[in-house]
């Protein structure tokens, strides 16, 4: 045998640490963790394993079990000498090692390696377990939203979004823009979006896109074409002038003693108003002269104002006494006290009441855009005619379903007051077209004769002879009264004393 010898008396002696019947068995009797039987096999402590119980493997391990030599065989995910480590090897974005660590792929982290972070990101970095570490001012996943946060009017979102105190807009909040105007609203971004034909930061600025002669800056501002004035470019005042100017406004400043349109006409010291109105000018300012106007009527009446406007615009005004008291003007100006004045020409007023008869009711607010009408058909200037209405009746007595109108007026076409018959006949020329344009009634006016007369008011016509008359006969009658009264007190008076009567008599 090789461990062994036999004794003298035929018993086996072996080697130190051999057992056995030929000394075969090895088994270290030093061992640390074991110890060896009579028959050599060596008896291990508690979790020790091997031939020698050099193995350590816990048997109470909650994740695996020790094999016969004293491996340890670890459950599924498990690793480590006492299967105390976890790792999921069906893990997307890793691996685990032979101990159990986790091995992640590019920008992956975390126990699963289940959390991205992109380790090239320029304005930041990944920590160790794969959060996201960004520069100032910078925010997301990768770190790629800036957001300033030392703005002055807003602040970041935790995501980098920009939160903008109210009114402002911008990446950084530094754009103005009021939400609360009355004329536009603001964009996303913060621009200012006017409504139509307003301008300005607030829209506050409004300019007529549509004006014929001229256009609107970008601010708002009215940008005239020559020769026109004032917001919506207008007013025409010839700019090129010799002796004025146009002010801002289009009003035209003449220089001393010159007037008109064009500051063209002369109307100088020493002359009347007649020499200057020759000239069809409006008015002539006498206020820097020497002469002045001799009347202020001369000016209300040449202005066709009413009595109402003579009243709170002149200087001198003129007393309304009933409603068809006349205005004091000179004698080519006539007109009553609730109407226009209109010039006569020379013209007895008295021949210049016309009629016109109308099917239908006409409404007084009707009457005005019945002489707009005919001014146009007659051919009136545009500022050259004017009536004066004297009254108006209805007339229901042929029929109630065929009432009729009967309007009597005076009526100036191109400053001149028409007589009844020079207005008939004009009418006649323009028949057809005032039967086709005139609203909405159908003219039946024929020339008024003694045999068919066509109403008037004939107390506004006659008024001041009838009164006279009445007047006269009351005076008469009052006086013949008066003289019956005397009468019967001298009769009764001689009655009483006869002898009175005698002594009157002897004394004439």
């Amino acid at each position: 045998m090789t461990h062994g010898k036999c004794s003298s008396n035929g018993t086996v002696e072996c080697s130190e640490n051999y057992f056995g019947k030929n000394c075969e068995t090895f088994c270290n009797k030093s061992m640390t963790h074991g110890k060896c039987s009579s028959n050599g096999t060596a008896e291990c402590s508690e979790n020790y394993f091997g031939k020698n119980c050099e193995t350590f493997c816990n048997k109470s391990m909650t994740h695996g079990k020790c094999s016969s030599n004293g491996t340890a065989e670890c459950s599924e995910n498990y690793f480590g000498k006492n299967c105390e480590t976890f790792c999921n090897k069906s893990m997307t974005h890793g691996k685990c090692s032979s101990n159990g660590t986790v091995e992640c792929s590019e920008n992956y982290f975390g126990k699963n390696c289940e959390t991205f972070c992109n380790k090239s990101m320029t304005h930041g970095r990944c920590s160790s377990n794969g959060t996201v570490e960004c520069s100032e001012n910078y925010f997301g996943k990768n770190c790629e939203t800036f957001c300033n946060k030392s703005m002055t009017n807003g602040k970041c979102n935790p995501n980098g979004t920009v939160e903008c105190s109210e009114n402002y807009f911008g990446k950084n909040c530094e754009t103005f823009c009021n939400k609360n105007m009355t004329n536009g609203k603001c964009s996303s971004n913060g621009t200012v979006e006017c409504s139509e034909n307003y301008f300005g930061k607030n829209c506050e600025t409004f300019c007529n896109k549509n004006m014929t002669n001229g256009k609107c800056s970008s601010n708002g501002t009215t940008e005239c074409d020559e020769n026109y004035y004032d917001d919506n470019c207008e007013t025409f005042c010839n700019a090129s002038m010799v002796y004025g100017r146009c002010l801002r406004n289009g009003s035209r400043q003449c220089d001393a003693h010159y007037v008109g349109q064009n500051c063209d006409v002369f109307c100088g010291k020493g002359m009347v108003y007649s020499e200057c109105s020759h000239h069809k000018i409006d008015w002539c300012d006498w206020r820097n002269f020497e002469h002045k106007c001799e009347d202020i009527r001369e000016d209300i009446c040449k202005a066709k104002m009413t009595l109402f406007e003579i009243d709170t615009k002149s200087s001198k005004k003129n007393d309304c006494l009933s409603m068809l008291t006349e205005v004091h003007c000179e004698e080519v100006w006539i007109g009553l006290c609730n109407s226009h004045i209109i010039k006569t020409y020379g013209t007895e007023s008295s021949n210049a009441t016309i009629s016109v008869s109308f099917k239908g009711l006409v409404l007084s607010t009707k009457i005005p855009d019945f002489f707009r009408n005919i001014s146009k058909i007659f051919g009136c200037g545009w500022n050259s005619w004017n009536y004066n209405i004297i009254s108006k009746q209805f007339n229901t007595r042929k029929s109630k379903n065929d009432p009729m109108t009967v309007v009597s007026f005076q009526f100036a076409c191109n400053n001149s007051l028409l007589t009844q018959k020079q207005f008939h006949q004009i009418f006649l020329n323009h028949q057809s077209e005032i039967d086709e344009k005139i609203f909405p009634l159908t003219v039946l006016r024929k020339e008024r004769s003694k045999s068919k007369n066509i109403q008037e008011d004939l107390l506004s016509k006659h008024w001041r002879r009838v009164a006279a008359i009445l007047g006269a006969i009351n005076i008469a009658l009052i006086i013949v009264l008066v003289a019956e009264i005397g009468k019967a007190k001298y009769r009764k008076l001689m009655q009483v004393n006869p002898d009175s009567e005698n002594e009157g008599e002897l004394r004439f």
